[in-house]
């Protein structure tokens, strides 16, 4: 009764459409206060492409919110090849290599609203003759405008604060003449690796931005910090813990000390003008000094600024030959809060007994705990949503995994493909009261296959709407 319950749920909800020659894929289904999202993942060959803000299928309406990984690559033939791509505002992401190597791609329209580009986007677009990045732009990714011939490109970025970019993002192009908005001509000559541009000029006037505040400054000296603003009255707030500032931060009035806060974020805001860009400072050497720690434990951990640059975290890499039987993943290190499990981390460590895991983690890295094969217990932190695929292989004295009951935990996530595959598996909730009815969240699109393989103690699990597909194998051994 079950199996057919499921397959009922997968047949009812397509993953996929294509409207006027443009291929989308679901990210949420439309609910009666709003529409559902989708991703766009390819799209016929013509001369120009122009994305939608919303598409509707099946009587559904979608937002268009991202463009997808492959998404119009390998365009590189004359007879194959799209001249322009117009790109609406609703889009907030550009995945890896959406548009890599498009020889004859001509031009980009980017929109107010696009957050992130990734790795390799628009890699080797040899043709391109504008790159105008708007304003809203945070964080570029590696080789995403990358190429290897000669380029005439003109290149402009409006964000007030230079977006988070790496040493290849540009590679190829930083020959060419950078502008930006007046005001920001010094943050972007002081930004790591957009100051490699030849030459930066601030030839975007905004009108001078007579109705938007001015960024913070920030000064340093002899461990104090200083932050100023040229717009006349505006009060500066700041954050010390990687938050967004607004006007209910720290209110500055006078120079903070500064030597371990590994970020400070500022915002300007003055009564009748638009608030500020935020801006951002750090100290790299004092980021360069806590790069990579060991604790006493014998858990070695690796700093990590986010993509969008805007704060610091551990990643648990690995571990020292001494590593403790019992191990606790602690909730934050040096002041930054520990996110991730690395795969392999602990990979073959017979001597582990038991693993704590803090509630700041939210990913278990694929074979992260792989042949443990002394581990008796797991306790799961309550902000883990992701188990990747065989996290704990060949733990096969694992019989007891303690988790948060919480709704966002999600046990079977696109990414999670028999993460526990040992013995018969126990889950128990954080009062030590067994969990027999197991409820995935909603909006969870995917069960990965072999997700609840062995977890004997189950009796009964409740499958949302929202789920589009199930692997195999998943329920193995379960129920």
């Amino acid at each position: 009764m079950l199996l057919a319950t499921i397959f009922c749920v997968v047949a009812a909800h397509g993953q996929s459409f294509d409207v006027d020659g443009i291929s989308y894929n679901v990210i949420t289904q439309p609910t009666d206060e709003s529409p559902g999202e989708v991703e766009v993942t390819g799209g016929e060959i013509k001369e120009e492409i122009a994305i939608p803000e919303t598409v509707t299928y099946d009587e559904k309406t979608y937002t268009i919110v991202s463009i997808g990984r492959d998404a119009f690559s390998g365009r590189y033939r004359s007879d194959n090849f799209t001249r322009k791509y117009i790109i609406p505002g609703t889009v907030k992401t550009i995945k890896y290599h959406a548009f890599y190597d498009n020889y004859y791609l001509e031009e980009v329209e980017f929109n107010e609203g696009l957050e992130t580009i990734g790795q390799s986007a628009f890699g080797y677009a040899y043709q391109l003759r504008e790159i105008r990045l708007p304003s809203t732009v945070a964080y570029i990714d590696a080789d995403a405008f990358i190429t290897n011939q000669e380029n005439s490109a003109t290149i402009s970025c409006l964000a007030s604060t230079p977006p988070n970019i790496g040493s290849t993002t540009f590679q190829g192009r930083t020959d060419a003449t950078l502008h930006v908005v007046v005001s920001d001509v010094d943050a972007y000559k002081d930004a790591e690796y957009w100051k490699d541009f030849s030459e930066i000029t601030g030839d975007i006037l905004y009108t001078d931005r007579t109705d938007r505040c001015y960024a913070p400054v920030f000064t340093l000296d002899n461990d104090l910090l200083t932050m100023s603003c040229k717009t006349e009255g505006a009060t500066i707030y700041y954050t010390i813990d990687g938050s967004l500032p607004d006007e209910n931060a720290i209110r500055y009035t006078s120079p903070i000390s500064y030597s371990t806060n590994p970020i400070i974020r500022a915002i300007a805001i003055a009564d009748g003008k638009e608030s500020s860009a935020v801006r951002n400072y750090y100290d790299t050497e004092y980021i360069e000094s806590i790069r990579n720690v060991t604790d006493e434990q014998g858990i070695s951990y690796t700093l990590i600024q986010s993509d969008d640059g805007n704060f610091f975290y551990y990643s648990v890499t690995g571990h020292s030959d001494e590593l403790s039987a019992d191990i606790v993943i602690p909730d934050e290190v040096n002041g930054c809060p520990v996110r991730a499990i690395r795969s392999n981390a602990f990979y073959n460590c017979s001597n582990i007994n038991s693993v704590t895991i803090g509630n700041a983690v939210t990913q278990i890295g694929s074979s992260a705990f792989y042949n443990c094969s002394n581990i008796s217990s797991v306790t799961i932190g309550k902000a883990v949503t992701q188990i990747e695929p065989n996290a704990f292989y060949g733990c096969y004295n694992l019989n007891v995994v303690v988790v948060t009951v919480k709704d966002n935990f999600e046990f079977c996530n696109n990414d999670i493909i028999g993460a526990f595959r040992s013995g018969s598996i126990k889950l128990i909730d954080n009062d030590g009261i067994e969990i027999t009815e197991f409820v995935i969240p909603e909006g969870v699109t995917s069960i990965g296959e072999k997700a609840f393989q062995r977890c004997t103690g189950l009796s009964a699990i409740t499958i949302p709407n929202s789920v589009t597909s199930i692997g195999s194998q998943a329920f193995l051994k379960c129920i």
